[in-house]
């Protein structure tokens, strides 16, 4: 590889939080203990409203969005208005009030609200529920399904803060270190990813890059038009090659010359997901 580094930077000089809490939020195994009774679950009318009711307003406004005479919403799902959702904590049915709303008076009346009521789970629900599932095996009683959460909600919540972390340090290398580019294999990277983005583009939008529109494009890839996208393209191209060139250095000691540049694919970051764990101390019941 012609492409060469002329300074640098030390992955280790990154600073990151070095303590990561795993423990499963109460939360969050509520949460999780509905699925196995929401079979059982019941609806009853609900006086106070609190997140998670299904309420019925009445909404007068200048602004259209508001000036309903009957909308159904989840409390606090953020489906309809997140602002105008959290006001509604505390509101009782029947009660008439006026609330600001993106800058928006909005008169709102509560006609109705209900809420679902779920069952303490018991082992036979948790047999019921986890029948079948192979990663749940053994999972007899409600206690081991709670374990289960919580074992599960570690394992993500470890993999999500090492990886978080990994890419923050790499992203850290690749903009603080100094990179001398051979344009050529920078311009054979680019036209590999270009091929394969438009092949892409013909496979999933049955089109071709040339004949997509903008806005299919922005849905797509985030790009405003097909001249950012490209630039997009580029600077990937350059940070394969960068990628390369640190991971090889750490890995084997390879100098540039001796990378292959087919050797930017399949990358072993294994050095730094390992400097990473070992840097973090998690913490468990």
């Amino acid at each position: 590889m012609r492409s060469y580094i002329n300074k640098l930077a030390d992955y280790r000089d990154f600073e990151f939080e070095h303590e990561a809490d795993l423990r499963c939020p109460k939360e969050y195994i509520e949460k999780q203990l509905r699925h196995i009774t929401r079979g059982s679950r019941r609806t009853e009318k609900a006086e106070v409203l609190q997140k998670g009711d299904v309420a019925v307003l009445k909404l007068e406004s200048k602004a259209a969005k508001f000036d309903r005479p009957s909308v159904t919403l989840t409390v606090g799902g953020g489906l309809f208005d997140k602002e105008l959702e959290e006001k509604l904590v505390g509101r009782k049915v029947g009660e008439r009030f006026a609330v600001t709303v993106n800058g928006e008076e909005v008169k709102t009346e509560v006609l109705s609200a209900t809420r679902s009521v779920y069952p303490e789970p018991d082992d036979e629900m948790v047999k019921k529920y986890v029948a079948g599932k192979d990663d749940m095996e053994g999972v007899e009683t409600v206690e081991q399904y709670i374990e289960h959460i919580k074992s599960h909600y570690a394992a993500e919540k470890k993999q999500e803060t090492v990886f978080g972390i990994l890419d923050s340090v790499a992203e850290y290398v690749l903009t603080h270190t100094d990179w001398e580019f051979d344009e050529k294999e920078v311009q054979k990277v680019y036209d590999d990813m270009y091929t394969e983005m438009c092949e892409w583009v013909k496979d999933e939008m049955g089109t071709s890059f040339e004949e997509l529109f903008d806005d299919e494009l922005t849905a797509q890839t985030g790009a405003e038009n097909k001249a950012q996208l490209l630039e997009m393209i580029r600077a990937d191209a350059e940070r394969a090659i960068a990628s390369a060139l640190f991971v090889h250095k750490y890995t084997d000691g390879k100098e540039p010359k001796e990378i292959d540049l087919n050797e930017i694919y399949d990358l072993d970051w294994s050095f730094l997901q390992d400097y990473v764990t070992e840097n973090i101390r998690f913490i468990e019941e």
